[in-house]
């Protein structure tokens, strides 16, 4: 829950909207061009996506999410770096859609953990994309009203890399494939 809560897609899509105005001010763009970030962050995340799921089963869910998570955190960041490149903004948003695989990843890591009980285990991951989704504009707009646009995509660039990143290092633990075998030939369905 704590990875999907703080989700750098999520939180860069939920707080777009709060900083559109103050980002139209400062760089002269139109409100509509802002917008497509969203659609190229969308893009990024339908061209990812597919791609995700054999790399996952092969590398295993720890070994592709963390690295992601770590850049994740360094594109919000460089959301702050793109000054007047309009085109700049748009790539680092379809950076971050590239670099989504965490459902994919919390998936196949919640399916080798939990048997009987997935569809509760899988509903953390919702759980946290939501809140983010409702928590994460009224907080963007309160921290807006003492600090720039830029500060705040800093402050949540800060919250994926030293708050999502090293929870997922000490709890993302992976369950070898045969101790997950042999507990759903132990349980069965039903």
């Amino acid at each position: 829950m704590v990875g999907t809560l703080f989700s750098a897609q999520v939180m860069a899509m939920t707080v777009l909207a709060v900083f559109m105005a103050r980002i139209a001010a400062d760089y002269g763009w139109s409100r509509a061009a802002i917008g497509g970030a969203i659609t190229a962050l969308s893009a990024g995340v339908a061209v990812s996506c597919p791609c995700f799921g054999p790399v996952v089963d092969r590398l295993g869910p720890r070994r592709v999410l963390l690295p992601l998570v770590l850049v994740q955190g360094l594109l919000v960041a460089s959301l702050t770096l793109v000054g007047r490149h309009l085109a700049l903004f748009y790539a680092a948003y379809f950076l971050l859609g590239l670099s989504a695989p965490g459902a994919v990843a919390y998936s196949k890591l919640i399916s080798a953990w939990f048997f009987r009980r997935r569809a509760i285990a899988l509903t953390g991951l919702a759980v946290g994309v939501y809140t983010s989704r409702v928590v994460g504009a009224p907080v963007a707009k309160r921290l807006m009203d003492t600090l720039d646009w830029q500060r705040v995509y800093w402050i949540l660039a800060g919250a994926v890399l030293f708050i999502s990143l090293p929870t997922l290092w000490a709890f993302f633990v992976e369950r070898k494939p045969s101790q997950a075998q042999a507990t759903n030939e132990l349980i069965p369905d039903g």
